[in-house]
């Protein structure tokens, strides 16, 4: 029996996905980068519980979408309005309570990147 502190959870995702790169919590993805929690998605880049997407970029909880940008449920946003929300997002996780925490802790760790660089959280800061 494996012990669960022995499983290389990283490793577990990155064989379930094809040639993605520093996802976090993707299933069935195909070559994506610093994404957290999508499913289904094609190319995307920094998009977070997104499904079936394909070519996005700075999406998140978006759904079906083709080549969109600054999407946030699947409603455009400008850059700016785009990186406020998250940011707010991600403030506004500090009020939850102790197993949101836990849940948005590990979101907050994917959407850093694990120090990896070029990840949602340094893109954000980069913008400012």
């Amino acid at each position: 029996m494996t012990n669960i502190d022995d499983i290389d959870i990283e490793k577990l995702f990155q064989e379930i996905n094809k040639n993605c790169t520093s996802c976090t919590a993707c299933i069935r993805c195909d070559t994506c980068k610093f994404c957290y929690m999508c499913h289904g998605c094609k190319q995307c880049l920094r998009c977070v519980d997104c499904i079936y997407c394909k070519k996005c970029l700075d999406c998140f909880d978006c759904a079906g979408l083709n080549n969109a940008q600054y999407c946030w449920n699947n409603q455009q946003l400008s850059k700016d309005e785009y990186l406020k929300r998250l940011q707010q997002h991600l403030i506004s996780q500090n009020n939850a309570d102790p197993y949101d925490r836990f849940i948005n802790r590990a979101k907050m760790l994917a959407i850093r990147g694990f120090g990896r660089g070029n990840s949602i959280l340094e893109h954000i800061n980069l913008q400012q």
